[in-house]
């Protein structure tokens, strides 16, 4: 039974490995300023080593790009970011600092550069409470009420526990010995007391966490009988901030908490800074090479429409066999819709139920849907605007102008996204998983012939469902490149590429759209020209 232990903790040592080595080789500084209800901004610096488990070796410069991107789109509580610089440091490591602005202290997560999770707690009258935790996996799994053992069952859950912290130990401090973290708090109104916090004469509070200690700490714990029977080892996952930890890591046998009353002025406004950051956020694309996404749309109306392009063929005597712009007779207008905000998807369902000249000329190709839908409708980078085309008979001769041409415009949004393991226990040909009717449908040579491999995936899922895939290597992610796809009806085939081989022992998790809502909105052109431009008044 303890060697079968054993053999677990080997393989949990290597997912804790893993997941650290994402989450660690950092040295991160944070400067908070809290209002009372909780809002705030942090300083946050940071120096990293990426980690790519795909195998892709982008030049410098763009994995460098490529890698705060992901940082930033992949934080989460975060409404803005404000004065952002990044570089390469000598040591080949990542250097990123920015000011990044959360309305929850609670919700902001910056990935992989913090073992600290802290919570604001507003409890009514001017007072607050300010608290530490750990920040435990995705994939650690809660804390499940201890089992009633024998003695002899204790003695040996004691054995198999201990056995798997040496196990993970090696790996654990060769990450953990180069992690460090310093925080600095300044809080609303008056500091009625603090436990692990050092306050500062200014009047802030100061944390220091180093993964050394922890380790120390845990290497101490682990070896203490009541401690262990009551806590267990979890190679998963960072343990729980029991006081005895707390003591180890920062100095009190205590909660690593403040409590402040009085706080009823806010430090700093908070809607004007937010304001002015998000007005920065073009520079910062720029600078990024990224386009982010737009607040996502509430049903609302459109915002702007206007015609952007035009193509008109008359009548061409067949027997010729010449097709202007390789298309059939008739007249079509490219629109570009300004979208009350972010959205998923343009449907199939968005269609044109007016087409009418000045003269008073029908328009419209047919009655069938497939005569009134739009076509080809193209979301922005940003998912905020739309471009489709409207296809239209060729107007008559005598044609002046367009007198109107309506009709609806249907998109979905979601307002969250949520993870699919989708349960395959190895990457080969053949595979099928557990969720999303998910199969390998191949895994072959990429086209390049230069080591990369190309895998099929096919899934229930429609192609605007899915927001992103992810590598799963012993609990480790790494985002996948999507390269293309097939699709029909509500099942799409994915197509990721990969510049190294695919490891076999590796699952895939998705992230996809949920909560979808569909609005239909209406649209309308007047008085417009055949060229599209509005028709001016006659003076």
């Amino acid at each position: 039974m303890i060697k079968q232990r054993v053999l677990l903790a080997l393989k949990s040592a290597m997912v804790l490995a893993c997941g650290l080595l994402l989450s660690s080789c950092y040295e991160t500084k944070q400067e908070f300023t809290i209002n009372p209800d909780g809002s705030g901004k942090v300083k946050h610096e940071c120096s990293f080593q990426n980690v790519n488990l795909t195998g892709d070796s982008d030049a410098p410069e763009d994995a460098l790009q490529a890698a705060i991107s992901k940082l930033i789109t992949d934080s989460k509580g975060i409404e803005a970011w404000r004065d952002v610089s990044f570089k390469r440091l000598s040591d080949g490591r990542l250097w990123f600092q920015g000011t990044a602005y959360f309305k929850k202290l609670a919700d902001l997560e910056i990935p992989n550069q913090s073992m600290l999770e802290f919570a604001w707690k507003n409890q009514g009258g001017g007072k607050a409470q300010l608290d530490l935790s750990l920040q435990k996996s995705k994939d650690q799994a809660p804390a499940a009420k201890p089992a009633e053992l024998s003695p002899a069952e204790k003695s040996e859950k004691l054995k198999a526990d201990r056995a798997s912290f040496q196990q993970s130990k090696p790996m654990m401090a060769s990450i953990l010995g180069t992690m460090k973290q310093s925080v600095t708090f300044h809080l609303p109104g008056k500091i009625d007391s603090s436990t692990n916090f050092k306050k500062t004469p200014a009047g802030s509070l100061d944390l220091v966490f180093e993964g050394s200690k922890m380790l120390a700490a845990m290497d101490k714990l682990v070896n203490d009988d009541a401690w262990i029977a009551k806590h267990g080892f979890d190679a998963k996952g960072a343990p729980d901030l029991d006081n005895e930890m707390s003591a180890l890591l920062f100095g009190e046998k205590a909660p690593v908490r403040a409590t402040v009353s009085a706080a009823t002025k806010p430090l700093f406004d908070y809607a004007a800074e937010v304001t002015a950051a998000k007005r920065e956020s073009a520079k910062l694309q720029k600078q990024l090479g990224t386009v982010s996404i737009a607040p996502p749309a509430k049903g609302e109306a459109l915002k702007s429409l206007k015609v952007v392009g035009v193509r008109l063929v008359s009548a061409v005597d067949k027997k010729l066999d010449i097709r202007p712009f390789n298309g059939e007779q008739g007249y079509a207008l490219s629109v570009l819709a300004e979208l009350p905000g972010s959205v998923m998807t343009i449907t199939d369902k968005s269609s044109i139920a007016k087409a009418v000249t000045i003269e008073g000329a029908d328009l419209l190709k047919g009655t069938k849907d497939w005569d009134r839908r739009l076509g080809f409708p193209k979301l922005s980078a940003d998912k905020a605007w739309v471009n489709f085309d409207v296809d239209l008979k060729s107007p008559p001769p005598e044609t002046t102008g367009i007198k109107e041409i309506s009709g609806t415009l249907q998109y979905r949004v979601a307002s969250a996204s949520k993870e699919v393991d989708l349960g395959l226990t190895s990457l080969k040909a053949g595979s099928k998983g557990t969720t999303l009717d998910a199969s390998i449908e191949s895994i072959k040579e990429g086209w390049a012939k230069d080591g990369s491999q190309d895998l099929e995936l096919k899934v229930k899922l429609t192609l605007d469902e899915l927001k992103s895939a992810s590598l799963v290597v012993n609990g480790a992610k790494s985002e996948m490149k999507r390269t293309g796809y097939s699709s029909f009806g509500s099942t799409t085939s994915f197509t990721f590429t990969s510049k190294a081989k695919f490891p076999e022992n590796a699952g895939i998790v998705f992230e996809i759209f949920d909560k979808v809502e569909t609005f239909d909105v209406p649209f309308k052109l007047e008085n417009l020209t055949l060229l599209g431009t509005p028709i001016k008044p006659d003076k």
